[in-house]
């Protein structure tokens, strides 16, 4: 869920103990509308692409992958689902 605080993937997933790191993600946004930055700086509900609900995005890389981060435009928090690719 992406709410009014930025937040990035979920660190235990792209990077488990137990299996190879995330090489790629796959996400598409429901419920209400994001905005994002790959570069490792905290987006605003102002800064940062705009993603609109049904939006997929696909990251490639484990350092972007680690560097996404994402927050909410409006009240309505917005939910990525994800899949990623080792």
């Amino acid at each position: 869920t992406v709410a009014a605080t930025a937040i990035g993937c979920t660190s235990a997933t792209v990077r488990p103990t137990d299996n190879a790191p995330a090489t790629a993600a796959f996400l598409r946004l429901e419920t209400g509308q994001v905005r994002y930055r790959d570069d490792g700086t905290d987006p605003s509900a102002t800064v940062g692409t705009l993603l609109e609900i049904g939006d997929t995005l696909i990251l490639h890389g484990q350092v972007n992958i680690q560097k996404f981060k994402a927050i909410r435009t409006a009240g309505t928090s917005g939910v990525l689902s994800a899949h990623y690719y080792r």
